[in-house]
């Protein structure tokens, strides 16, 4: 089964719902990426009780267990006092953190955090004042870090990465990709996967107008492993074809914007329900400038004619229709003079829904300053949030649709 890892994250913010959890997040990643396997994820509050609970079912199980989080100067910050309890390893003042933490800490708090348990192994911070810490608890290694971002990925490649992979080193190492794929359901996805996951270690995961296949690659050196993962590479994109944007940490916006670039073809936006959503996503990308020209956020019917849509399209069918969406994106078009615009029109909610108009109908249009290419309706689920970035989403894949079609 190879080295066993968990992590736990403290902190009543956490357990509350105030943050997210990024800590987990960023070390299962960095963990994965250096051959490193977490089986378990577990969050507490900040309590003495609790951590220490924590700790003591966690480390008979786990070869490493790694904490996030209180190991400040506040009275809530009691990781230090949690693990020395539960490993029963008396806290001790380090003389030397004493001493830097005094600068920033009056003396109560600057001793506080300069205390840890015996046997520990001390991890000084780079920057900050919060030290991580290690000790052993028979044969699991627990390892301390605090829980701002910053300070955690510091430590953890500066000084715990080097130990994990010294004392802890992977026999096997695991590769993984991810796959971005558009117009396909998860299920759709799955059935074209027959030939190729045959004893891969495969997941999907669906995402707003987008499915997420991570495939897994185990083998005994990272060349193999990568080898064997860009043989799957290939045998994946003959099979998604154009349905495939992206991998990895590509976002479909950073797509959007290369292959209208490499294409050399220039867009506008013309929204209504997004109010920008869309225009601001290309915008986002470096050098976006090159292909987006600019935009109309058209709320009222008022707006909508000023930019160009016929008053006679609007009193006839409404400024949520194709007609509407065909209009928005001639005009945009034909205004800017650019190759291709995008438009949408839609109820994003909670209000503004008919009888004959449901509540997340939308139309959204691509086109050009003499005609629509292509629009089409959507009917989509969710609060005002989900059902405009679902709109955004669809707007993105329409777009790299015509333009790859185009040239």
């Amino acid at each position: 089964m190879g080295i066993k890892v968990a992590l736990l994250t403290i902190g009543t913010e956490i357990t509350e719902g105030l943050i997210c959890n990024t800590n987990s997040i960023y070390l299962s990643k960095e963990l994965f990426t250096h051959g490193f396997k977490v089986y378990r994820h577990l969050s507490v509050s900040d309590s003495l009780e609790e951590i220490a609970g924590a700790v003591n079912d966690l480390w008979p199980k786990f070869d490493i267990v790694i904490t996030t989080g209180g190991l400040g100067p506040t009275n809530d910050d009691l990781t230090r006092e949690a693990i020395a309890s539960a490993l029963s390893a008396p806290l001790k003042v380090d003389e030397q953190s004493l001493k830097l933490a005094s600068e920033t800490y009056l003396h109560e708090g600057a001793e506080k955090v300069a205390g840890f348990p015996s046997r520990a192994t001390i991890i000084k911070p780079s920057g900050g004042t919060a030290a991580g810490f290690w000790l052993k608890a028979e044969n699991c290694l627990v390892i301390s870090l605090p829980g701002v971002p910053s300070e955690l990925g510091d430590m953890f490649h500066g000084q715990v990465l080097p130990l994990l992979e010294k004392d802890y080193r992977p026999q096997i190492t695991s590769s993984r990709r991810v796959f971005k794929i558009v117009n396909l359901s998860e299920v759709e996805v799955e059935e074209q996967l027959d030939e190729i996951v045959d004893g891969l270690s495969y997941g999907l995961l669906p995402q707003p107008a987008e499915i997420h296949l991570y495939i897994t690659v185990k083998d005994a050196s990272p060349k193999e492993s990568e080898e064997k993962l860009a043989l799957i590479d290939m045998k994946i994109r003959g099979i998604f074809g154009q349905n495939l944007y992206g991998t990895d940490d590509e976002t479909l916006e950073q797509v959007v914007v290369r292959e209208l670039r490499e294409r050399k073809i220039t867009v506008s936006v013309a929204e209504s329900s997004t109010a920008g959503l869309v225009g601001s996503r290309l915008g986002s990308v470096p050098d976006a400038s090159a292909v987006l020209l600019g935009g109309y956020i058209t709320y009222s019917y008022t707006f909508k004619e000023k930019m160009g849509v016929p008053k006679d399209i609007l009193m006839a069918t409404g400024a949520v229709s194709a007609e509407t969406a065909a209009a928005m994106t001639i005009h945009a078009s034909r205004q800017t003079n650019s190759d291709l615009a995008v438009s949408v029109t839609g109820i994003a909610g909670p209000g503004g829904a008919t009888e004959t108009k449901p509540l997340g109908l939308h139309y959204i249009g691509v086109g050009t300053q003499e005609k629509e290419l292509l629009v089409r309706e959507f009917v989509f689920k969710g609060d005002r949030t989900q059902v405009r970035w679902q709109a955004s989403q669809w707007a993105l894949i329409m777009l790299r649709e015509v333009a790859l079609s185009e040239k």
